[in-house]
């Protein structure tokens, strides 16, 4: 672990002290074909804006110019001239008619959004194990016949580009589980960082309270987070925020492969207060625009527990956690996903009634499978099916979860979406567990 630290010590130092790459707009030049549009660009910002947004902000339109009739889009005169001597097309003399893009002074510097979603709910039907034992890694306590109206997450952001490099969020996040001290809704800070863009090269060093890597990208995926939390999220596996400084960014100039490194306090929100911490990687491939994957591994260092058999010695009880991703997916149209992941936890499992004890270690594995479909703007369905092992060496705790979702939005930014949720136990000491049956209705909606 003090080996994994110092390495990422090391490269954030020279991240941040390492001269800055400087690269000749004259001489950059990358060409892309998306849904059949041609995109051309000589100013390399402008690519890194496109890659992020998928937007081009500034542009020159030809509709037909392609060599089958695509339409183009330049981001400057000088694009033009490159894309016709690359093909050799004859010189021209281009007659701009584009407004000069604002400086960052000259935009508004700052962007107040967030989002709410919330359900109607009904428990139908649950096992009476569920609350009296209670029965661990349940995803929606409560008890059979229990029914609410409930707002689970409220956000507030805002963002503030401090200059051109240099961009920062402040979030507040509101729900029904972090309560006032009066049991009322309470407010915490979700986000609080500094993004210094392009640090050197095409790479970013973050610090402050921010998104873990371990699902960023599946979590933008699944794209019904209003639903429910990804696995790894939902079975607490890693937490979504930690106290951390990060560094990100591309990996070459086509796109297709992203980096991320992180060593944080391991505690999420919350301050440390203790010495251990915990590192994090996430390499990210997205060879096509439709098609993704990610690979994903931490290591968290936590105290020395002791041993069963000897209370004067201390055993290793830190844990790493290895996950894996992969994505179909058209904008706006069809998503079909699955990630997995699998957690070892050092000495996590003591078995026997009596000395000596056996100690072994604590094998965690989850999968998830989903897919969503729009039919057109308005109307969409989700389904999504979950398994969860808590510990592949003991009984009783395994979880099947099912997610089914019709989805209907009557505005971009408003989604209406009846659901039923189903999560199934598996036996405990020849006992079965009833199934929890929650039909939903859930709101969520969208403001800029």
């Amino acid at each position: 672990m003090k080996l994994m630290l110092g390495l990422i010590a090391v490269v954030l130092f020279f991240a941040i002290f390492a001269p800055a790459q400087v690269t000749a707009q004259g001489a950059f030049y990358v060409e892309e074909v998306k849904e059949g549009r041609i995109y051309v660009f000589n100013d390399p910002k402008q690519y890194q804006i496109y890659k992020d947004s998928g937007e081009l902000e500034v542009r020159i339109t030809r509709i037909g110019a392609g060599p089958n009739g695509e339409t183009m889009y330049f981001d400057s005169v000088n694009a033009i001239h490159m894309y016709n001597f690359k093909h050799n097309l004859p010189a021209e003399v281009v007659v701009s008619t584009e407004v000069p893009p604002p400086t960052w002074q000259e935009k508004l510097a700052y962007k107040l959004s967030g989002y709410v979603f919330g359900d109607y709910f009904y428990n139908v039907q649950r096992d009476p194990l569920i609350t009296s034992v209670p029965l661990p890694n349940v995803a929606l306590p409560g008890d059979e016949d229990f029914n609410a109206f409930n707002l689970r997450r409220i956000y507030f952001t805002y963002d503030d580009t401090i200059s051109d490099n240099f961009v920062t969020r402040f979030r507040l996040e509101a729900d029904s589980v972090s309560l006032a001290s009066n049991g009322k809704i309470s407010v915490f800070v979700k986000d609080a960082y500094l993004n210094w863009k392009n640090a050197f090269g095409q790479n970013d060093i973050v610090f402050g309270i921010q998104p873990t890597p371990a699902y960023e990208v599946s979590e933008a995926a699944w794209a019904y987070r209003s639903l429910e939390k990804t696995i790894m999220d939902l079975r607490g596996i890693v937490s979504s925020r930690d106290i951390a400084i990060s560094l990100k960014g591309r990996i070459g100039t086509t796109g297709k492969y992203d980096y991320w490194i992180m060593a944080g306090d391991g505690s999420g929100n919350n301050p440390e207060i203790d010495k251990f911490k915990r590192a994090y990687f996430m390499f990210h491939w997205k060879p096509t625009e439709k098609v993704q994957a990610t690979i994903y591994q931490d290591y968290r260092a936590l105290p020395d527990i002791p041993d069963p058999n000897n209370a004067t010695h201390l055993i290793n009880n830190s844990s790493m956690t290895t996950a894996w991703f992969i994505n179909y997916g058209i904008k706006d149209k069809l998503g079909l996903g699955y990630e997995g992941f699998f957690t070892n936890q050092q000495n996590g499992v003591k078995s026997g009634a009596a000395t000596p004890f056996g100690v072994d270690d604590k094998s965690t594995w989850g999968h998830s499978f989903w897919g969503w479909y729009n039919f057109n703007p308005i109307v969409g369905v989700v389904g999504r099916y979950d398994y969860f092992e808590p510990n592949k060496d003991a009984g009783g705790d395994k979880r099947n979860l099912f997610i089914a979702s019709l989805v209907l939005k009557p505005h971009k930014n408003v989604y209406i979406m009846p659901n039923l949720y189903w999560e199934g136990y598996e036996d405990i000491a020849g006992r079965s567990i009833d199934s929890s049956i929650v039909p939903r209705i859930t709101f969520y909606w969208i403001f800029v």
